[in-house]
This record gives structure tokens, C-alpha cells and sequence, in this order.
């Protein structure tokens, strides 16, 4: 028997089946009677009631009134039978909604807009701005004063800008308490300055406000058909220069700033007086048009004379160009009764004559078409004799001394208190002294005219000398022509002279002596030293390691002891590498009586022998060694030989330098 399942207003929605589950029908799985395994379904179905389908998709069968949880918006939703609306009545979106109800309220998050809905129309509650206009209108706000009392403003914006402030009364602001975008009363005399409101409107930055350009109000107002000076009287129109025609007052006319006054025709100015800096300009604003400064006399009343013309295209000044001649005579002059400066060529048309007893010539530099000048020239052009000219030349006048090239009559020579440095040219890379035309002195060299220098007795540091066929060259002196060279000491018979080098010198790069009286060099010395071996011999009773007594001579221990008794003798930090000792060494090994006799300290003995007690070579130990045999007189009519045993050992050794390396032990038998 199947279910059916009903919707809440008592419509069928669905004839469950037994034994299936239907999952088209609703979001829910709806379980027919005895479907195996339904507890998985019926606690899946619990768990999407609680999440209220929360997916970033809608459900797929929605029944309306079915909440869905939108996790794309982050917002719960309710079908209404067509779509999915949210569920709280607020929908914030960058585009309008299509599917608005009455009481719902839409945020434009793109402009920051907030508008409601009342079913029919869509009303903006606010800002009356979009995000993309900025802060624009007016906003009211509160205001504290420096009596700490708050006040009711309103500002304007325009733009997210602050541009004026409506004030209730005229108050001062503090610091603390500053309006952003506000300028400072200027005339503050508190440091920081403050802000002061005044009453009516007020500019918001006054710092920006100019003549020509700030915030005005346009359009016309009953007030401002007259202007009130600071005694609060009217002025009109009538009152006034006009700029548009001609004018008259009975006043004088004062320009308080630099550009002064221009006067031109129509639009365009000709002529401009101001200042610039401390110094008055009249200026020709008229673009290639000369200017000039006339009068009139009584003689020439019937035109203007030019007392001054600046021709623009020619850079020229005239003065009293237009004067007429009357009768060949010139009726013009020019007299300056102070010193005069020219930046420009000074052009002379006749003799230039001039008086006082200096001239000075400031000019860096100085053209004078004749080729000579000539000094010393008398009254009537009169030469006179070496007594006259004495002295005459150059002078350059110096605070640190006066430079000096002068001719002197003593000497009949010309003289110079100064260095005479030649300097290289590309026209003469290698300036020189001469005389009758033949260089003797350059810049690097004394030349081959001059053959005596006898007065020298120091020329400094040469490179290289050559003196005869000997050439003296940096640490080298070699011979040029021949072969040889000789050191004379100047000896004699009764006083050899002797050749002395300084401590810490050498003589390198000796050859090989070929003569007796040749000297040597060391690495011939070091080879015939190395050549031949030294030769040493050693008793070694003492030295011997302990073991068989045939062989201990063998021992590394004995070898040892042998090598430190002779590094004594031959210390080898004065030793040369691969020099070669070889030591004879004897001990006495065996003694033999061919009858026995009694050898003692005693008296009574045939042999009486003393015997000391030495220190072995290591300071190891003691050893006793004989030391003298006596015969006693008292039993010579005995008969003893005594043969003593002798073992002899050559100690070959070899230096590398840092030690003696034993190169073998040979015994030798006799």
C-alpha cells in the first residue's frame, strides 16, 4: 500500500511507491514503506533541515516556502514560488533587483547608495551622492570654540572636498579641535595659528582664493551695485576711471605694484614703465620698433628733435641724429663730464688723443694690426741711445712682486726677474733654447752643441751613463766595445787598495774559477763541500743498546744514541742538504787471559786495575769502565796476556736538511 504524501495546504504532492525512494519529487528523500536500509535517508534528510540546504547552488526541487542557506552570499533565501529572495529584506547588490517586494530595501554597494521600496517606486533614502562623485552637499556638524561652548555649522562639499562653512556667529577655534580642509585666520597672533569662523558663509581655503581665480558666486545682487569704502559710503560707477574710454580725475594716480603703467594701441601694448628689483624700466613692448625721447626749441619749433633714438634693428643709439647743419657747422654736441664705459667696439674715425699721464687697457685681450710695437719712441719720433732705452721692456704689475723683462744698459742684455717656462705646442712639440739658431737646450735634453759642463758638480739621477766603452745602466754596468772590465784600488806594493761593500750586500752571478787567484761562487763551494764526505770516529762503548752484544751496533736505539752524540759535533742547522758523515766506531766487546790470573783492586793481585763509573749517553743509567791496569812488583815473576776484543763499525748518515738520516751500519772485520 503506497503513501501519499499531501503538502501543507492539503495538495497531493506525491503517491510513494513501497519499497523505493523518491528523490525528484522534493530536496528531501521521501522513503516508501519497507525500504531497506531508510535510516541512512531519514538522518540525511535531518541534517539538510538543519543546514537549510546550505550549498552555493539553489536546490534543485524547491517547494515554496522552502528556505535555502546561500553560502556563495553568505545569506539565508526563501522560495517564493518562483525564485529564491533573501529572507531579511535587504538585498545588497551593484545592479537594481527585478524581483523587489513592498518593505524591501536595496544597498547599490557600487555607488553606496541606500534605497526602499514601497511597492511601486523605488526612493533613494541616501547619500543624494554616488561613490564615484565623491562627498557632495551639505552636512550639519558640531563645533566646540575656544570658550569650550559647542556650535551648529553646516559645511559644504563639492566633490569630497570641503569648500565653504556656514557659521551662526563669528568664533575662534582651537587648535585641537581644527576643521580639516579649513585654512587659518591669518591674522592670528597665536603660534600654531588657528581657524576662526565668521558669520555668514565662510571660503573654506582662502590660501587658494586669487583675483582671477576662487569660489564666487555668480549672478547679480542689489548690494553690489555700489561699492562701500571703509567709512561704509557708496560709490558708483561715476566714481570711477572707466577702462573702456576716457577718463578724467582731479586726483593723482598712484600704481602700488611693480608692472606699473602700459600704454598701446587697442590690444596691443607699446609701451610698458616698471620696476624690477630696485630699478625702474621703460619698456618697448612693440616687437622691432625703435624708441626715442624728443623735444622741441625755439629754434626748431616746427619739429621734433631726436635728443635720443634706439634703433632696434641696427642695436644703435643715436644722439641728436637729426639736427640740421646750418653753414657747415655742427650744432650738436656731446659732452660727458664723468667716466665712460663701452661694452661694445668703440669705433674712432680720427685720431684718438689722450690726455693724463696713465692709459689703461681693460680688455682681456688686445688686437694691434701693426706687427711691431715699438717703445721708447721720443717726442718727434726721436730714437734714443742704450743709456735712454735702459730698463725699457715689460713690466706686470703684482702684489706678490712685479714681473719683469727688461733691457739693461749694464749688462747689454735683456733680463727677467722671473722663470722662463717654454710650453709645447702642437705647432712646436719640442721647444727649445738656442743659439744662432742651433737648439742647445730643450725640454729632455742638452743638446750635442754643448761639448763642456766643467762647473757641474751634481747632475741629479741618471737613467744611464756611458763613459768611454764602459755604460752604466739602472743596477747594471757592462762594457760596450772589447771585452773585460777592470776596479783599479789604486794599490801599491807597501798599501794594497781594497774594494768595500756595504753590510747586508752580495756579489751575484759569479762564474766558475778557472785560475787560483779566481774567486768562487757558492754554489761552486756548496758542490766541492758536497762532494766530499767527513769522516769521524767515535768510541761507542756506552752508546750500545742493550741485547746481543754482536749486534746492538745494529740497533734503531744504538743508530740513535750514535746520531746524537755526532749532531754535537756536527749540529745540523749548519749542515748541507745531502752532505754525507761517516763515523768509525770501536768498542771493546771481549777480553781473554791465556792464564787466569787475578785481576783486583787489591794489592795482593798480579793486576791491579782502577775502574770508573760513567753515565750512559742518555743519562739513563751508570756504567764502569776500566780505567788503567798496574802490574804489582810484588808478584812479577807471574806471567799473564791479556787479548781484548775489538768490533769496529762504520755509521753512514745522510742531512736533508731538518735531519741526519742513517743511511746504513757496515761492520768491519780485520
Amino acid at each position: 500500500m503506497s503513501y501519499r504524501i499531501n503538502r501543507t495546504d492539503g495538495e497531493l504532492l506525491v503517491d510513494l511507491t513501497d519499497g523505493i525512494i523518491d528523490t525528484s519529487s522534493t530536496d528531501l528523500t521521501l522513503i516508501g514503506r519497507n525500504y531497506k536500509g531508510f535510516g541512512e535517508w531519514l538522518n540525511e534528510n535531518f541534517v539538510k533541515l538543519l543546514e537549510n540546504f546550505s550549498s552555493t547552488s539553489q536546490p534543485a526541487n524547491p517547494l515554496t516556502g522552502q528556505l535555502w542557506y546561500d553560502k556563495q552570499d553568505q545569506r539565508l533565501k526563501i522560495f517564493n514560488g518562483v525564485t529564491f529572495r533573501s529572507a531579511t529584506g535587504t538585498i545588497v547588490n551593484s545592479s537594481q533587483p527585478t524581483n523587489l517586494v513592498a518593505g524591501d530595501i536595496w544597498i547599490d554597494n557600487a555607488n553606496n547608495r541606500l534605497y526602499l521600496y514601497d511597492g511601486t517606486d523605488l526612493t533613494l533614502v541616501g547619500p543624494t551622492y554616488d561613490a564615484g562623485q565623491g562627498k557632495t552637499g551639505f552636512e550639519s556638524a558640531s563645533q566646540v570654540d575656544i570658550q569650550n561652548v559647542t556650535r551648529t555649522i553646516l559645511k559644504l562639499f563639492l566633490g569630497g572636498a570641503l569648500v565653504g562653512i556656514y557659521s551662526p556667529a563669528e568664533f575662534t577655534i582651537p587648535v585641537e579641535f581644527a576643521i580639516n580642509g579649513y585654512s587659518v585666520d591669518a591674522n592670528d597672533t597665536q603660534e600654531p595659528k588657528r581657524q576662526k569662523l565668521y558669520k555668514g558663509f565662510n571660503l573654506a581655503d582662502t590660501n587658494a582664493e586669487t583675483a582671477i581665480d576662487g569660489f564666487w558666486y555668480r549672478g547679480t545682487a542689489i548690494n553690489a551695485k555700489f561699492l562701500l569704502d571703509d567709512q561704509g559710503v557708496q560709490k558708483t560707477s561715476i566714481n570711477f576711471l572707466p577702462t573702456d574710454g576716457n577718463g578724467t580725475t582731479t586726483g593723482s594716480i598712484s600704481i602700488k605694484n611693480s608692472q606699473g603703467i602700459t600704454i598701446g594701441v587697442g590690444d596691443k601694448p607699446f609701451h610698458n614703465v616698471k620696476i624690477f628689483g630696485s630699478t625702474v624700466f621703460a619698456d618697448n613692448l612693440e616687437q622691432d620698433s625703435d624708441y626715442g625721447l624728443r623735444f622741441k626749441n625755439n629754434q626748431y619749433r616746427n619739429y621734433f628733435l631726436n635728443a635720443l633714438l634706439l634703433d632696434s634693428s641696427e642695436y644703435e643709439l643715436k644722439i641728436f641724429d637729426n639736427v640740421p647743419l646750418q653753414d657747415d657747422q655742427v650744432v650738436s654736441k656731446f659732452t660727458v663730464n664723468a667716466n665712460g664705459s663701452f661694452s661694445g667696439d668703440l669705433n674712432v674715425n680720427g685720431s684718438l688723443i689722450v690726455g693724463g699721464e696713465i692709459t689703461y687697457v681693460n680688455s682681456q685681450i688686445l688686437y694691434i694690426e701693426d706687427k711691431n710695437i715699438e717703445l721708447a719712441i721720443g717726442a718727434d719720433n726721436i730714437e734714443g741711445n742704450n743709456l735712454a732705452v735702459d730698463d725699457a721692456g715689460i713690466i706686470v704689475r703684482c702684489s706678490e712682486g712685479n714681473k719683469e723683462f727688461l733691457w739693461k744698459e749694464n749688462t747689454l742684455s735683456w733680463t727677467s726677474n722671473q722663470d722662463i717656462d717654454l710650453a709645447v705646442t702642437s705647432n712646436n712639440l719640442d721647444p727649445a733654447f738656442k743659439i744662432d739658431g742651433t737648439p742647445v737646450l730643450s725640454g729632455n735634453e742638452l743638446h750635442s752643441g754643448v761639448t763642456q759642463a766643467l762647473g757641474l758638480t751634481d747632475i741629479g739621477t741618471l737613467t744611464s751613463l756611458v763613459v768611454d766603452n764602459v755604460n752604466i745602466d739602472s743596477a747594471t754596468i757592462s762594457r760596450i766595445n772589447g771585452t773585460g772590465l777592470t776596479i783599479d784600488a789604486n794599490g801599491t806594493a807597501q798599501q794594497q787598495g781594497t774594494v768595500s761593500f756595504s753590510t747586508h750586500n752580495r756579489i751575484t752571478d759569479l762564474a766558475d774559477p778557472v785560475d787560483l787567484k779566481d774567486a768562487a761562487n757558492k754554489e761552486y763551494v756548496d758542490r766541492a763541500v758536497d762532494g766530499a764526505e767527513i769522516l769521524l770516529s767515535l768510541d761507542i762503548n756506552g752508546l750500545i743498546a742493550e741485547g746481543d752484544p754482536d749486534y746492538t751496533p745494529f740497533y734503531a736505539s744504538t743508530i740513535d744514541n750514535v746520531r746524537q752524540a755526532m749532531n754535537y759535533m756536527l749540529p745540523i742547522e749548519n749542515s748541507l742538504v745531502g752532505q754525507n758523515v761517516k763515523i768509525m766506531a770501536t768498542r771493546i766487546r771481549q777480553i781473554t787471559a791465556v792464564f787466569p790470573i787475578t785481576v783486583s783492586e787489591e794489592d795482593t793481585a798480579v793486576l791491579q786495575k782502577s775502574r770508573v763509573t760513567v753515565r750512559n749517553f742518555d743519562n739513563s743509567g751508570t756504567v764502569a769502565v776500566i780505567q788503567d791496569f798496574v802490574a804489582n812488583p810484588a808478584y812479577s815473576g807471574s806471567t799473564t796476556n791479556i787479548e781484548f776484543t775489538v768490533d769496529r763499525f762504520i755509521y753512514k748518515f745522510q742531512s736533508d736538511g731538518a735531519n741526519w738520516n742513517s743511511t746504513g751500519v757496515d761492520r768491519i772485520v780485520v
